[in-house]
């Protein structure tokens, strides 16, 4: 039995990064469990060539969430027809399509690396589907997602804003959201991990570019472990004896 030090390399897709100290973890990324001994280092690179690395720690023991972050909703000012009929907390009982557009919006103060969970339901009576949009105003970029369903996202900017958008485009003439949530992701599942800046250290990332993208569809990423090899005949496709 002997001890070698190993690169793993492979990619991730629709992996969940929490960059926030204290509370740094991947998610979704089944893929690099074997490698939590809290030894073993993880360089995750997007397609930019950017890096974000940490040490793997713990498996995660279940995805756990904040309180409601969305409260309430506010009619764009822009509208002056005001079409969005409020219901109580997160929840809009109409939205009757006036003037052709026009969205109402709930946004709150959030810092980069903030990992949100987002879930719609909207029930459309006429004319077709409102667009669901997430804005990181730090970095102005925009997502779209479908509806009814759930979706994860990084905030990426600096601190500032974060906002959730129910757009009417001009299609759309009646729907209701009957339920609407966007919460923080403070633990990861049993498919994650939590990450830290050393071997034995506090929960956060060992080092991160300050421009890595968050939100990617995919990351290549390196594990730099120690394996422990039963046979060592063939190290990494390698023969390692002579005849």
């Amino acid at each position: 039995m002997i001890s070698i030090p190993t690169v793993i390399k492979g990619t991730l897709t629709e992996v969940r990064i929490s960059a926030v100290d204290l509370t740094a973890f991947i998610d979704n990324c089944a893929a690099v469990i074997p490698y939590c001994d809290g030894r073993s280092i993880i360089r995750l690179k997007d397609s930019g060539g950017r890096y974000a690395s940490a040490v793997l720690c713990a498996v995660g023991t279940g995805e756990t969430l904040s309180g409601e972050l969305v409260d309430s909703w506010t009619n764009s000012v822009s509208n002056p027809y005001e079409p969005f009929t409020a219901g109580a907390g997160n929840l809009i009982t109409q939205a009757v399509n006036k003037t052709g557009g026009g969205f109402c919006y709930k946004s709150f103060s959030s810092n980069s690396g903030i990992l949100y969970k987002n879930t719609n339901a909207i029930s459309v009576s006429s004319g077709g589907n409102p667009a669901i949009k997430i804005a990181d105003s730090g970095a102005m970029s925009i997502r779209a997602f479908t509806l009814n369903d759930t979706s994860y996202v990084t905030a990426s900017g600096g601190a500032g804003g974060y906002q959730n958008m129910i757009e009417m485009v001009s299609g759309v003439t009646d729907f209701s959201v009957t339920g609407y949530t966007t919460k923080q992701v403070l633990t990861p599942s049993t498919l994650g991990c939590t990450l830290l800046n050393a071997i034995g250290g506090a929960q956060s990332f060992v080092s991160k570019d300050a421009a890595f993208t968050y939100n990617a569809a995919s990351y290549t990423y390196e594990i730099f472990t120690t394996l422990r090899i039963a046979n060592p005949r063939s190290i990494m496709g390698v023969n390692t004896f002579r005849n």
